[in-house]
C-alpha cells in the first residue's frame, strides 16, 4: 500500500547552525497515530507554492491497534527567493513556516566560521570556573582554542589548555528536542623551539562535554582536569558570554 498523506498535530523549524552558509533549516513534525506500529515520512516534494517549499507528511497504520507519539524530521536547505515552508498533511491541513521566523545562531554567524566565548557558573561558593575561547568553524563541524580554569585561590589559574573537538547535532528522545553538543579534548600549552626536532609525547590535561539547547541558551558542562594532585571533575551550567 502507498503511503497517503497521513494527520500530524505540530510543526516547527529551526536553523541548523552547522551550516549556516548555505542555510540549512530543520523541520520537525509530531502528531498521534491510531496504531501502534505506523510508517511516518515528512518529505520535501520539490514543488514550490506561492513562494514556499512544499513538505508533505506521508504516511500509513500499521498492523498493530492502539496509538502512539510520533515525531518525524529533515533538514530542508533554503532555495533562494522563497519565503519558508509549507507542511500539508491529512484533512487538508497546512502549517506554514517563514525562514524569518527562525532565531539566528548569532549575528555574526555568517561566514562559517565564528567566535564562541563561553564561561561556567556555579552556586557553591569557591568552585571552579571554566573559560572558554573557542572558534567553531560551521562549515565542517570542528572547534578549537583555549581552555582555563580558575579558582579563588592564592594562584587562581589551575589548569591551561589548548583544545580541539567536534559539533555534533543530536536529536533527543523527547519529540522536538533538539541539542547542540561539543566535545573538547586539551593538551597543555609547550613552547617547543622549531629547530629541536619532535617535541615529547605530551598527556592530555583536560576533556569536556557541552550540551546546549538549539537556539544557544541553555547549557551544561561536563568536564575534568588534571592538577598536581590528580582530576578534578565538574558539572555545571554554561553560558555564551555577551
Amino acid at each position: 500500500m502507498s503511503q497517503e498523506l497521513y494527520s500530524f498535530e505540530n510543526a516547527k523549524m529551526h536553523i541548523t547552525a552547522a551550516t549556516i552558509i548555505p542555510p540549512i533549516y530543520y523541520v520537525e513534525v509530531s502528531g498521534v497515530t491510531g496504531s501502534l506500529n505506523p510508517t511516518i515520512n515528512l518529505v520535501n516534494t520539490g514543488a514550490i507554492e506561492n513562494g514556499y517549499l512544499v513538505l508533505e507528511v506521508l504516511g500509513e497504520d500499521g498492523v498493530a491497534t492502539g496509538s502512539m507519539n510520533y515525531s518525524r524530521s529533515i533538514d530542508v536547505s533554503e532555495v533562494k527567493n522563497t519565503l519558508g515552508v509549507v507542511v500539508k498533511g491529512a484533512n487538508n491541513k497546512e502549517v506554514k513556516l517563514e525562514w524569518s521566523d527562525v532565531n539566528q545562531l548569532s549575528s555574526t554567524a555568517t561566514t562559517g566560521l565564528f567566535h564562541l566565548p563561553l564561561q561556567s557558573e556555579s552556586s557553591l561558593f569557591g568552585a571552579p570556573i571554566l573559560h572558554l575561547q573557542l572558534t567553531v568553524d560551521s562549515v565542517n563541524n570542528k572547534v578549537s582554542g583555549g581552555a582555563t580554569v580558575t579558582q579563588p585561590l592564592a594562584k587562581p589559574v589551575v589548569c591551561t589548555s589548548h583544545v580541539t573537538g567536534n559539533l555534533i547535532y543530536e536529536t533527543v528522545l523527547a519529540p522536538g528536542k533538539s541539542m547542540i553538543r561539543i566535545d573538547l579534548t586539551g593538551y597543555p600549552v609547550i613552547h617547543w623551539p622549531a629547530e629541536a626536532g619532535v617535541g615529547p609525547v605530551i598527556l592530555k590535561n583536560f576533556s569536556a562535554m557541552i550540551i546546549f539547547d538549539e537556539n544557544w541558551n541553555n547549557g551544561t558542562v561536563h568536564y575534568q582536569y588534571a592538577t598536581s594532585t590528580g582530576w578534578v571533575k565538574e558539572s555545571q551550567k554554561i553560558f555564551v558570554k555577551k
